[in-house]
């Protein structure tokens, strides 16, 4: 089956200026505003499930409630490259 499974498939966003056109392939997206739960991940970015699991658990037991959107992660260097820096992983919270 032509080994395609092993590629990973990857999005990301990017912050533009509104002003700016968007390169192809692109789309716009303003993330509404509202009280986020930030968890900074240091690792192997194909580990990064047991952080997720962290930040859940930390809204879980906290006095906020998960707010039933999709959260977020937002990388200080390309990704895949040698990872030396952080991600962030943001989720909304209530």
């Amino acid at each position: 089956m032509g080994g395609s499974g092993n590629r990973k498939k990857t999005s990301g966003i990017r912050d533009i200026s509104l002003e700016a056109e968007l390169p192809i392939d692109m789309i716009s997206y303003v993330f509404p505003k509202g009280t986020y739960a930030i968890l900074k991940y240091h690792g192997d970015i194909d580990n990064a499930g047991s952080a997720y699991g962290e930040l859940y658990e930390w809204i879980n037991d906290s006095e906020y409630e998960h707010a039933g959107t999709f959260g977020f992660e937002m990388y200080l260097e390309p990704l895949y490259s040698s990872f030396s820096e952080a991600v962030f992983i943001w989720v909304e919270i209530l």
